[in-house]
């Protein structure tokens, strides 16, 4: 008789539906939602259905819509450790990669040093436009530059009082 090891897909969310875990294979009886009322007692009752699934021998998979449901900070960090101890996989089906924040590094506009001079005292010439900045960078071939990019580059175009 060949010994197989059943697995259970459990769900935890906050502020969810069990709808939300379906797609994923989880049975609306395993789905354990918490709400601001609740304060975390559907995650403790989850723990513990896991803890015992373990114990019988069964495999268990946790589907989390996203981390934050299981806790922020050091109590997310406590959680996975406890999820983790109990060899429980965790599956996240809809974790995005995070993007950097903030400006990207370098500069789309980058010209070259002797282009950059001449933009430059364009830039802060009194007689000039800044119209006719960005002709005289794009008949050097910067033909995206922007007049938020030129500001960021060199400063504010007349001396403030």
């Amino acid at each position: 008789m060949e010994n197989t090891v059943e697995k259970l897909i459990v769900g935890y969310g906050r502020d969810r539906t069990e709808r939300d875990f379906r797609r994923y294979g989880v049975a609306d009886r395993c789905a354990y939602i918490d709400t601001n009322e609740s304060e975390r007692t559907q995650r403790a009752a989850m723990m513990q259905l896991v803890a015992v699934a373990r114990d019988q021998g069964h495999e268990v998979d946790l589907v989390l819509l996203t981390l934050g449901d299981l806790g922020h900070g050091v109590d997310l960090k406590r959680q996975r450790e406890k999820l983790e101890a109990l060899g429980v996989t965790v599956i996240v089906p809809n974790e995005k990669p995070k993007r950097p924040r903030g400006r990207p590094k370098g500069s789309k506009f980058d010209p070259a040093p002797d282009h950059d001079e001449e933009i430059k005292s364009a830039w802060h010439d009194d007689g000039r436009t800044v119209q006719g900045v960005l002709n005289i960078a794009r008949r050097h071939g910067y033909e995206d530059v922007t007049v938020p990019q030129l500001r960021g580059r060199y400063g504010n175009r007349f001396k403030q009082y």
